[in-house]
């Protein structure tokens, strides 16, 4: 019988200090993921029962007085959540490969049961696949990002995606596989919308990248554990 195997991406090293901050922002249906990890405690008020209830918020003293379902009602609640921007343009397979193995990397060190992550990439149309509070586990992104090949998409496409999406997000990384000036805008665009954004660019060679600030952490293909693990 035949059978697949997938080979995750490589993991770096990355330094212990290196950290994102983030304030907590309110999250569409967050007592729904909060509910099925068991951490919603803000009760507000009882309700008649509605199709697609879950059966855990169901009031059975107030149910049987009633002689009907009742339901509990909690308020929503604020999460810590995070992105995590791949960039899959570079027709260079080496260097995409290391791109994706340091998505990977912070993919990992980034799990947090706290707080979301989603990570956002380009393959045939934007994906943007969370982790988190109750939604997919991380296992799911890393197993995505091993099947990721090069994405022929402009990186217009990416940009647009990821602008959108800014307002629900507290902090941001980008994986970028090069400085172009869409590169550019890109960062630009997610740096309007006042989110902290810390730029990873994977490259073949430090010195072909022209005008990078100096806020970028470039990562040369012979380089990257080094420098990943003195952020």
């Amino acid at each position: 019988a035949s059978q697949s195997l997938i080979i995750l991406p490589r993991r770096y090293e990355i330094a212990r200090s290196f950290t994102l901050t983030s304030g907590r922002h309110f999250q569409p249906g967050g007592v729904n993921a909060a509910w099925s990890i068991g951490e919603s405690h803000e009760f507000v008020s009882l309700r008649d029962y509605r199709d697609g209830d879950s059966m855990r918020k169901i009031h059975w003293p107030s149910s049987a007085k009633r002689l009907k379902p009742v339901v509990k009602e909690y308020q929503d609640e604020y999460f810590v959540r995070q992105a995590l921007v791949l960039d899959t343009s570079s027709p260079d397979g080496e260097v995409l490969e290391e791109a994706i193995s340091v998505a990977g990397s912070f993919t990992l060190s980034m799990n947090n049961t706290d707080s979301m992550l989603d990570l956002i990439y380009l393959a045939d149309k934007p994906v943007i696949l969370t982790s988190g509070r109750g939604t997919s586990a991380v296992n799911e992104q890393l197993e995505a990002l091993a099947t990721l090949t090069h994405c022929p998409h402009k990186l217009e496409i990416l940009s647009e995606t990821v602008a959108r999406h800014g307002p629900l997000i507290g902090s941001c990384i980008l994986i970028l596989t090069g400085w172009t000036q869409y590169h550019r805008q890109m960062v630009q665009r997610l740096k309007n919308t006042k989110v902290q954004t810390e730029v990873f660019i994977v490259t073949r060679e430090e010195s072909s990248l022209q005008d990078v600030p100096e806020s970028c952490h470039v990562l040369p293909l012979t380089e990257i554990q080094e420098r990943l693990r003195n952020l």
